[in-house]
């Protein structure tokens, strides 16, 4: 049975958010809070004006949270229903007025830490102190106190107080909207928490800076580049040309008159202008250059977008743009294989820490006791391999005597042979001495194919076909 609390207004206490009205960050109300090192509101901006800036964000949260989350064993014989119900709990928690899912809230979270290197969980209690909802609170909008056990979210010019998760003791609370820490705060005023997802850096230990920060000055050459060709069309520029006149008559205002004679308004790019000059004086116009400026600065356009993928660490095939390697080669196996272990699996063991230290928290007080959780939750790995590639690992390591059947199998997400079967637990080299070498069909000398037809192994041809019947294993010849 779940028991809800309500206030004097009826309002139910631990299924709210503490947060303000989405509003334009102001900062005159810092006082005590520690400022951050970089404007959080501009690097949001940042985010939205550059392509491959913003893909590079979003692939990398895409990444990083994956398609979901899996539970492992801490231990052998681990209750598979304290995992369930473990699951279902950490589930539940998302649900809020908008019915966001767990998998959206974390996506959202993990945006802010790749965009501003740090993000907020806001955590809802009731009054026995047990987690009743998770909420998504804007990262830079948040604000640290020094003091380091509390927070503050300021929107236009106003605040509202949390504490950090973890850091107050044993019946200490936040009011929420003074900010005071202490053991007699009124149940109605006592502040949210925030579970705080931060990534380290060298330059400041409460707010971290994003990793892309060195490549602002090439994320802003790049929009220069880009707003330079959009002026072009836009105006409609014509190649620079060189007016010279000859035999004209002394005018103190022909100059300023020449000015607003080739001022080209926006509105009529190709307008016809009059010269006002008198006397039998020469106009002569020179065009200063043959080629047009359309696509103009496209290889800076292109270093550009190179030096922002390098700052973010991502290869360019995850955002879809395909490089060769030297001599015609393909690069994207080895990089994609650097991506994954330095940059998302980095990034997913921080999650996960922060995840199950929460879990291992909060998990206990909703069942009432002191439970041991036996699971360890865990984002779904990025997975990167292409099931050709597979095929020939595992062929190999298999043909090399490395692995057994039914490894070879497992990676290529092939049930086990069954218990009774022999060859499920043989390398290649044993399978041959007990079934002997497969039967050599040599090709007929005349056939002008004959050196193009591969012949395998039948043992790796029933590990790749393991429909095939057992009597095919001396036989069959590809």
């Amino acid at each position: 049975m779940k028991i809800l609390f309500t206030d004097e207004k009826g309002e139910v206490i631990g299924k709210s958010t503490h947060q303000l009205p989405d509003d334009p960050f102001e900062g005159r109300s810092m006082t005590g809070l520690i400022k951050p090192p970089l404007n959080l509101e501009q690097l949001i901006f940042l985010a939205e004006t550059h392509p491959v800036h913003a893909a590079a964000i979003d692939q990398k949260t895409a990444d990083v949270i994956g398609t979901g989350w899996e539970w492992s064993p801490t231990h052998d014989g681990a209750p598979e229903e304290q995992r369930d119900a473990v699951d279902k709990w950490f589930s539940g928690l998302s649900a809020g007025a908008d019915h966001q899912t767990m998998h959206e809230l974390l996506t959202d979270v993990w945006l802010d830490v790749e965009t501003l290197n740090i993000g907020y969980i806001e955590v809802a209690r009731d009054p026995n102190g047990v987690v009743q909802e998770l909420y998504h609170v804007p990262g830079h909008t948040v604000r640290f106190d020094k003091s380091g056990k509390k927070l503050a979210q300021v929107r236009d010019n106003k605040k509202a107080w949390f504490a950090r998760w973890g850091s107050l003791k044993e019946g200490e609370y936040v009011d929420r909207q003074t900010g005071r820490i202490g053991i007699d705060v009124p149940i109605g005023r006592r502040a949210n928490e925030l579970l705080v997802l931060r990534k380290s850096s060298r330059r400041s230990s409460w707010y971290g800076v994003p990793t892309y920060v060195s490549a602002i000055g090439w994320i802003t050459l790049a929009i220069a580049v880009r707003d330079d060709n959009l002026f072009f069309f836009s105006n409609r520029r014509e190649p620079r040309w060189a007016i010279i006149l000859t035999n004209i008559e002394e005018d103190p205002n022909l100059e300023e008159d020449l000015r607003q004679a080739f001022t080209v308004d926006l509105a009529q790019p190709h307008r016809n202008v009059l010269i006002p000059i008198a006397g039998p004086g020469e106009v002569e116009f020179k065009k200063l250059s043959e080629t047009g400026e359309e696509g103009s600065f496209e290889k800076l356009e292109i270093r550009c977008d190179s030096r922002i993928l390098v700052a973010h660490r991502i290869p360019p095939e995850r955002l879809g743009m395909n490089r060769v390697g030297p001599l015609g080669g393909n690069v994207s196996e080895s990089s994609s294989r650097i991506y994954r272990e330095a940059v998302i699996s980095t990034a997913q063991a921080l999650l996960s820490t922060r995840i199950n230290r929460f879990i291992e928290t909060e998990w206990p007080k909703t069942v009432g006791g002191s439970e041991v959780i036996d699971w360890k939750w865990a984002p779904i790995e990025l997975d990167l391999s292409e099931e050709t590639t597979d095929v020939e690992t595992s062929t190999k390591l298999f043909t090399s005597n490395v692995i057994t059947v039914n490894e070879s199998r497992a990676r290529l997400s092939i049930e086990p042979l069954e218990e009774s079967d022999p060859r499920g637990d043989m390398l290649s080299s044993e399978l041959k001495a007990h079934f002997g070498e497969p039967i050599d069909k040599s090709v007929e000398k005349e056939d002008p194919t004959a050196e193009r037809i591969r012949r395998i192994d039948a043992e790796i041809l029933q590990l790749l076909h393991p429909e095939l019947a057992d009597d095919t294993l001396s036989s069959v010849v590809l």
